[in-house]
């Protein structure tokens, strides 16, 4: 059966997501040896995946699952079947596929990990789409989605469109699909991953195909040709050039369809996909009789025959080598019991001929294992004193810090008065004066020296207003967070920097050195990329679910060395000491492409109406 290829490349996005959330997934303990290998062959695996190496990458995804198995690593094995499964249904073996995503999909559901089971839902959706089974596509599509309302991230809402839109195009009509898919594209350019972008392209294209609507197909197809050039994904070349040359021959411009055919036919050798080899050879050998050669397409509809007759032993062979590795699992099992067996008897032969010597042995093993047992609770005892001491030599810190922002922030309360009072004061108090005298002598109406010194007491009445209120921020305590930050990233922008923010959820009020400390952070960042970061771009986004509130500032700059921000990074340190004394966590992670800061809080503590406690105005800044 051939494989759509809108279908297939809303497979490939997730698969390429997949790989860039597991590395977020791991601990910061130490490994097992064995956790190491299996993370290893899995990303070996992906790895040749990419390279297009089918038959390299099923092979380590395969040991990946054996030694999965073996540890009893869930994550593991359900990374292992899902790289199987990828393979399989590269090979159109959708039956294996299907199986080993629903292996994978089960672990899934045990552990509770919605981004797994996402992903295992979006690729079954896949495999029901091209079958064209209605029932159990929508079933699959419907729990992606749902998983993904529930995940509230980019990527998630990406891949369930994009099931969606499939659906839509087999079972619904073109404008629902249609529409869908430019929702991923805005999706896409918003979140600069341009992978996604190439997919919607590659479905519009084959959507209008679909309806016989060449000239809409060949301007997607040429869209995705694009995009993908200018962002070096050259794993959508084969897929592309397939595409263009089926919509050339639908045209019957047949001469221009072969020009794409000879391009993708070294590709997909190179990959080893014998399902797509067998579609271009069938397409091949259709452009070559329509342009009445038909020795050359006698020719390719034999080698697309052969492939389709030679699936089969592939699947056989699959086959034999699982029921191979199983017994090879099965007589290294039998071996090892053997040898506990054989150790066993030795231990029993040597206890009846040295009893006495056995008895002084276990005599020496318990005094040493006393004496061990007393050194152990002596060495814990002083590990856990040291770790005492060295937290109160934190919270000394944390709270040496946290007096220094609380008296800079009561001096910028006071400086703050001052300006807006006492200089604020005086300059209006001036600017009646300029108004008086201008009252008692009219001609300096005229003068533009009088005109400009005016002007001078206005811009300088401003500049105090505003310095006073950015040093004592009254909308933060008048109107929250939302308001606050919101009005602060518009007041950033400008011509060379555009700053855009986002809030999801109910961002509630909390209690003001909370609130206070938020904002101060999201000022600091921006001031950061303002000075060094040299950014065309920034996104914050504010959001709050299930009492946890997440904040994210991210900007398209050079980036920075994160690791050295307690020795150079004075301000971020702060932030975040401050971040893990308030009970958050603190990630900053950056590159050649961009840096970004997430904040993350159990805000109970901090809601207002969980203590009771009413919203104090600090601003000492009035309008």
């Amino acid at each position: 059966m051939n494989i759509p290829p809108k279908y297939l490349t809303v497979f490939i996005v997730f698969f390429y997501f997949s790989l860039q959330v597991g590395a977020k997934s791991k601990s910061s303990g130490e490994f097992h040896a064995d956790t190491l290998l299996i993370n290893k062959y899995l990303s070996l695996g992906k790895q040749k995946h990419k390279q297009n190496k089918l038959d390299s990458a099923k092979l380590y995804f395969n040991k990946a699952l054996m030694l999965s198995r073996v540890r009893k690593d869930s994550a593991g094995m359900v990374n292992a079947y899902i790289g199987i499964g990828t393979e399989d249904y590269h090979r159109g073996d959708f039956k294996n596929a299907t199986a080993n995503w629903l292996s994978g999909l089960k672990i899934a559901e045990l552990m509770k990990d919605q981004v797994k089971q996402l992903e295992l839902n979006s690729n079954l959706s896949s495999v029901f789409l091209t079958l064209v089974n209605k029932k159990k596509a929508t079933y699959y599509t419907e729990a992606t989605y749902k998983i993904a309302k529930i995940l509230k991230d980019t990527a998630s809402l990406v891949i369930a469109l994009l099931d969606i839109s499939s659906r839509e195009g087999i079972f619904g009509s073109l404008d629902k699909e249609a529409y869908h898919l430019k929702e991923v594209i805005k999706l896409s350019k918003a979140s600069k991953n341009y992978t996604y972008e190439v997919t919607a392209y590659l479905n519009l294209g084959q959507s209008y195909k679909d309806h016989k609507n060449y000239k809409f197909s060949l301007y997607y197809y040429g869209k995705a040709d694009s995009t993908s050039k200018a962002h070096h994904l050259k794993e959508y070349d084969r897929m592309i050039y397939m595409s263009t040359a089926g919509v050339l021959h639908a045209m019957n411009k047949n001469k221009e369809a072969l020009k794409y055919i000879k391009m993708v036919i070294p590709l997909a050798k190179q990959a080893g996909a014998a399902a797509r080899l067998r579609d271009i050879y069938s397409l091949t050998s259709n452009i070559y009789s329509s342009l009445n050669n038909h020795k050359e397409a006698l020719h390719y509809l034999r080698k697309s025959n052969f492939i389709k007759d030679s699936l089969f032993s592939i699947e056989n062979e699959a086959a034999i080598h699982r029921m191979e590795i199983e017994h090879q699992s099965v007589k290294r099992e039998k071996a090892i019991s053997d040898q506990k067996l054989i150790i066993s008897k030795n231990k029993l032969e040597l206890q009846e001929k040295n009893k006495y010597i056995t008895i002084a042995v276990l005599a020496t093993i318990i005094l040493a294992a006393i004496s061990l047992a007393v050194y152990l609770v002596y060495s814990a005892k002083h590990k856990v004193d040291k770790h005492k001491l060295n937290l109160i030599q934190k919270e000394k810190e944390v709270a040496i810090l946290e007096a220094l922002i609380n008296g800079e922030e009561k001096e910028r309360s006071r400086l703050a008065l001052e300006l807006h009072d006492s200089v604020g004061g005086i300059l209006s108090v001036t600017k009646m004066q300029m108004s008086i005298l201008l009252d008692e002598h009219h001609y300096l109406s005229n003068s533009s020296t009088f005109k400009k010194t005016v002007f001078m007491l206005d811009n300088a009445s401003s500049e105090t207003r505003s310095i006073a209120h950015n040093l004592a921020p009254q909308i933060l305590f008048q109107k929250g967070l939302n308001a606050s930050i919101a009005s602060l990233c518009e007041k950033t922008n400008g011509s060379t920097l555009n700053v855009v923010y986002y809030s999801i959820g109910n961002v509630d009020r909390y209690n003001s050195d909370f609130e206070l400390f938020i904002y101060r952070t999201v000022q600091e960042g921006l001031t950061n990329i303002i000075k060094h970061a040299c950014a065309k771009e920034v996104i914050v986004q504010l959001s709050n679910s299930n009492n946890v509130l997440n904040l994210t500032i991210e900007d398209d700059g050079k980036g920075m060395d994160a690791t050295t921000i307690g020795v150079n990074g004075m301000g971020l340190n702060n932030m975040r000491l401050r971040t893990i004394a308030k009970g958050g966590i603190f990630e900053l992670s950056s590159s050649g492409s961009g840096t970004t800061i997430f904040l993350e809080f159990d805000i109970t503590p901090y809601i207002l109406n969980n203590i009771n406690d009413p919203i104090d105005d600090f601003s000492l800044v009035k309008n």
